[in-house]
């Protein structure tokens, strides 16, 4: 098996599958998951970028609002970090987004649920 080999993708299709992918990491929240969709966003979103600047900050600021309401809030609603440091590791990969989003764009873009997430901060890091 080779695992250089490269695969050319619809960038809809890769879309969807880093979307999917996070999802998938917030129900499960385990100590696998999503700290491997964070991985997988960080390698492909430069990638992608090379290929469609305006898809790739399209699709890296939907992963951040959704990292935002689906993980830190919904499932750390009272600032308490699990036994895995996932949301820890969140707070971290939202901070990665944002940082990432306005080196690329050069705005003070910040999510819709910005707010959920600053006072989600509040209650502890």
């Amino acid at each position: 098996m080779n695992a250089n080999k490269k695969l050319e993708l619809d960038l809809h299709d890769i879309y969807q599958l880093l979307i999917a992918e996070c999802r998938y990491g917030y129900t499960r929240n385990n100590h696998l998951m999503p700290s491997s969709a964070y991985e997988k966003v960080r390698r492909i979103i430069p990638e992608m970028f090379k290929v469609d600047s305006e898809y790739a900050l399209y699709t890296i600021k939907q992963i951040c609002e959704e990292c935002i309401s689906d993980q830190i809030v919904w499932n750390f609603f009272d600032g308490k970090d699990d036994e895995f440091g996932n949301r820890r590791e969140a707070i971290d990969f939202t901070k990665w987004c944002l940082d990432w989003i306005h080196e690329h764009e050069y705005t003070a873009w910040e999510p819709y649920n910005y707010d959920r997430l600053k006072a989600n901060l509040e209650k502890g890091i």
